[in-house]
């Protein structure tokens, strides 16, 4: 039992010691007469795991999302011609990412409650600015169609910082 109870805790340390992580996050646009802040940049704050060159693993802290809204004809709603912003309960989100090449992924983002109801699937692409720091434009949508039949996705700016 002690060999094995070694051997696991030896594993886990070599795949730590050569692993790499991710900070990710989503910049939100403020809403309405508000100003830039700091949530702007902070609700969707995440991290993720690198398993290996292809696959990131991680999760990310479930704030400010964009939401259209539909009026019951069908057409979406806008207030001061933006997308209206919402206040999830928070919570956090799951996301898997697929590095097709060294700039182009593709990522898939559940939340934690009802995941396979809010599954969105997205596609990116990764700036290098400096050493390790990424711009990361993407476009992501959701699986599933809402009561209008419509699927609407949302583009987005995101950061990462890769260690």
């Amino acid at each position: 039992m002690k060999k094995i109870l070694f051997t696991l805790v030896f594993a886990t340390a070599a795949l730590f010691a050569s692993a790499q992580f991710m900070v990710v996050t989503t910049i939100n646009q403020p809403e309405g007469d508000e100003e830039w802040g700091m949530e702007s940049f902070t609700d969707n704050l995440g991290i993720g795991f690198m398993v290996n060159d292809k696959f990131t693993v991680g999760a990310a802290k479930n704030g400010t999302t964009m939401d259209t809204t539909f009026a019951e004809d069908g057409t979406v709603i806008m207030q001061d011609s933006a997308v209206v912003m919402t206040e999830n309960d928070g919570g956090y989100n799951i996301f898997l990412r697929y590095n097709y090449n060294e700039n182009i992924y593709v990522s898939l983002d559940m939340p934690t409650e009802d995941a396979t109801e809010n599954m969105n699937l997205g596609v990116g692409y990764s700036f290098s600015i400096w050493n390790d720091l990424y711009i990361e434009p993407n476009y992501k949508m959701p699986l599933k169609k809402d009561s209008n039949g419509k699927r609407e996705g949302n583009f987005n700016f995101g950061i990462a910082y890769r260690f």
